[in-house]
């Protein structure tokens, strides 16, 4: 009998996890797009995303009255069919959107995608190149993985808690160091993403600074804010060990930037 509660239990811990998996980065894109809404009106607008993941904003913009939404996603994981026919699905590198005409859009939305990018720059000038003049361009980019939790998804993986593993150790001596989570699957399936996978581009966030400040020159700012984490982690032990990183890089979380395109 306490055998099957433990296993009951386990279930149900096993379909929360899921559950939040789900709804957190879908709760994160949401905000982003209504926070878009205050800046301008979606009604009769042509709308492009760049970096589309699940589509969790397409049924929000179309239902603010956008004329049409275009998403560019080099490996789409949801059907062009999904969302109706004011979507259109672009199958395109954000640095190289050829497939896409000069000023076309009213809105460029791009969020959580620029770290995913190898080339930053490239991307954002092609957002800006196919943005109208006057047009708003919304960006928000997390350079995660200098950050004190990288892209190890601290909601989502919470043994994995310790600021900055991924770059005081090696995969090896990370496995070997936590034996609590070394006979864990999920955990060591993580564990090799994080060290193997070129899923971020792993720049240092003065790449970032640099971007929004030669975008700022040029154009016109209505919202530039940056998120920070914590300095408490940074004691004498942990500024040992990562004393040959920047300490912008290590507590530079993310930035938001929206602009209206000047030319």
């Amino acid at each position: 009998m306490h055998r099957l509660f433990n296993k009951i239990i386990l279930i149900i811990s096993v379909i929360l996890s899921f559950i939040r998996k789900k709804i957190e980065p879908a709760k994160y894109q949401e905000s982003c797009a209504n926070d878009l809404c205050k800046y301008i009106s979606l009604k009769s607008k042509d709308l492009l995303i760049v970096g589309l993941g699940e589509g969790t904003e397409v049924p929000i913009f179309i239902s603010k009255g956008c004329n049409k939404v275009d998403a560019v996603e080099p490996y789409p994981i949801i059907d062009q069919n999904i969302f109706g026919s004011q979507f259109k699905l672009i199958k395109s590198n954000a640095e190289s959107m050829f497939l896409i005409r000069d000023n076309t859009y009213d809105i460029v939305y791009s969020v959580a995608t620029l770290e995913h990018i190898h080339d930053p720059y490239a991307a954002v000038k092609e957002m800006m190149r196919v943005l109208k003049p006057g047009g708003l361009f919304y960006l928000q980019v997390g350079p995660l993985w200098y950050s004190h939790h990288g892209y190890h998804a601290k909601k989502k993986y919470p043994a994995l808690y310790e600021p900055w593993f991924h770059l005081m150790y090696s995969k090896e001596e990370y496995i070997v160091k936590r034996k609590d989570i070394s006979d864990n699957n999920e955990y060591l399936g993580r564990i090799n993403r994080i060290f193997n996978s070129q899923q971020y581009n792993r720049l240092p966030s003065r790449i970032y600074y640099d971007l929004v400040s030669s975008l700022i020159r040029v154009h016109i700012p209505l919202k530039i804010s940056f998120n920070f984490g914590s300095e408490k982690y940074l004691d004498e032990v942990f500024k040992n060990k990562l004393s040959k990183y920047d300490l912008r890089d290590l507590i530079t979380e993310s930035f938001t930037i929206i602009l209206r395109k000047t030319k």
